[in-house]
């Protein structure tokens, strides 16, 4: 089975998704074969590919080939997995663990949660459980064509519009998610084709 494993374009290194990845990829040695995009940090997951920042073209390429998805929960890799069909299992970058700069990322896994288009994992056994789950044959991925619900665009769209009500932390995050959009998914894309299906 393929899977694409990205921690997003942040400086900040994410080895403890690593790890966990590499723990339970090595609890299922030989089930899973594909690509880790493990930007600043010092793991490599057991048996993938390990790239450090991919391009544009090659980020889109992994993720229609994948069959599972595991990201940080930035705004851009989510909305690339969900695109693409994808209920992503994502790990949450802590500010408090030195993984980013804030907590913005947990709010948006709240909500996205709320609609119930992602899985979650924060340690090596919840990420194995949800691989057994993908082995066993539980569907995790709709084919048919990338359409992304309404409230999921909703959700992406608040993330995008940064309701914060303090003035600092909504320019902090608006200039965040603007650093997301240039490095990474054209979210703007996928916010006006979403919209019009």
């Amino acid at each position: 089975m393929r899977i694409f494993v990205t921690v997003g374009n942040a400086l900040q290194p994410f080895d403890r998704m690593l790890r966990a990845v590499d723990g339970a990829l090595i609890r299922h040695t030989g089930a899973f074969d594909g690509t880790c995009q493990h930007g600043t940090g010092d793991v490599r997951p057991h048996g993938l590919r390990a790239v450090k920042w991919l391009p544009q073209e090659e980020f889109e390429s992994e993720m229609m080939r994948a069959d599972v998805v595991v990201t940080h929960a930035g705004i851009g890799s989510v909305a690339t997995a969900l695109k693409h069909g994808h209920a992503p299992i994502l790990f949450v970058r802590r500010g408090a663990l030195g993984e980013h700069v804030n907590d913005h990322q947990a709010e948006l896994l709240a909500e996205l949660s709320s609609v119930g288009r992602v899985l979650t994992a924060d340690s090596e056994d919840s990420l194995a459980m949800l691989l057994d789950a993908f082995l066993q044959g539980e569907r995790r991925r709709d084919n048919g064509g990338g359409t992304v619900s309404p409230e999921v665009l909703r959700v992406i769209q608040a993330a995008v519009d940064s309701r914060s009500a303090t003035p600092p932390m909504a320019r902090l995050r608006r200039a965040g998610l603007a650093l997301v959009a240039a490095l990474g998914p054209p979210l703007r894309d996928l916010l006006v084709r979403g919209s019009t299906e």
